[in-house]
């Protein structure tokens, strides 16, 4: 995965909570402006599709090298991804998918037809040969039930990190007209943000 977007902020505090107790290795594409995630050695690879055939070794190179206990894929429908997973697997690492939403439905109807295509090529059965997927909500697991994918899998949601939240001590009467809320996240219509007074 390339260290950027909401995937990359999620490794970023997952390694802030995890490399006290384990070492870490990230094996991700390249960046022009890569995030900092001390404590943690980050290995870049040149992922282009242009260089399909050179991935199997530089990837079996990797996993020989680092040897490690468990592996953890961080996002779904970059074919890269799933190489990663059955060159591990069939080395026999045991292999965690975190779809990261990505198989929701606002996003299986976006360009639906690659979705299918690439469902029908190599996702599906990197969903299915997965020794464990990892959730970030119940909803998000019930989706994945509904798919049709029986894989054992947990619920466990993002950590964040509180260190630099401040509490507001200022809020407005009870019986104020004025409501005000916070909503944390990019704009995007997945996240059901908008002009309309219907309550998500």
């Amino acid at each position: 995965m390339k260290l950027r977007g909401g995937v990359a902020k999620y490794m970023q505090l997952l390694a802030s909570g995890v490399t006290n107790q384990l070492d870490l290795i990230i094996v991700t594409g390249g960046s022009k402006n890569p995030i900092h995630i001390p404590k943690t050695k980050v290995i870049f690879l040149d992922l282009n599709l242009s260089r399909w055939f050179y991935f199997k070794k530089e990837f079996t190179e990797i996993l020989k090298e680092e040897q490690p206990d468990l592996i953890h894929i961080n996002g779904i429908w970059n074919p890269q991804n799933a190489l990663f997973q059955k060159v591990a697997q069939k080395l026999g690492h045991k292999v965690i998918v975190s779809p990261h939403g990505m198989l929701e439905p606002y996003i299986m109807n976006r360009n639906s037809l690659k979705k299918k295509i690439a469902l029908s090529l190599y996702q599906k059965e990197a969903i299915k040969n997965a020794n464990y997927l990892l959730t970030t909500a119940e909803s998000e697991l019930e989706q994945i039930r509904t798919l049709g994918f029986t894989v054992p899998a947990a619920i466990i949601p993002n950590g964040i990190d509180i260190s630099e939240v401040k509490i507001k001590r200022n809020w407005p009467e009870e019986n104020s007209e004025v409501i005000k809320i916070l909503f944390l996240s990019r704009i995007h219509p997945k996240k059901r943000v908008g002009t309309t007074n219907r309550c998500y």
